[in-house]
């Protein structure tokens, strides 16, 4: 019941969420290339595409040891957060 109520109560939260999408790609990724996102992008409603420049390919946006990713990525998320409310 009260997973129902809490449902309820953040539909339209939700909704939102599920309409917005940032795409992060690494610039450099081989194996899904921004190129592709590119691609689907216009096929979605409110979708936005941010390759992150980075050099380290497929694992660009690990940002354990990359202190230059983790910057972009959070600026990133942070402005786009900013604009999608």
């Amino acid at each position: 019941m009260l997973v129902l109520l809490l449902l309820l109560l953040l539909a339209p939260s939700l909704l939102l969420l599920l309409r917005l999408l940032l795409l992060l790609p690494g610039r450099t990724d081989m194996y899904f290339p921004p190129d592709d996102n590119a691609l689907d992008v216009p096929h979605m409603a409110r979708a936005e595409l941010r390759p992150i420049p980075s050099i380290w390919g497929h694992v660009a946006g690990a940002p354990d040891n990359n202190p230059p990713d983790l910057a972009y990525i959070r600026h990133a998320v942070l402005d786009w957060l900013d604009r999608a409310v």
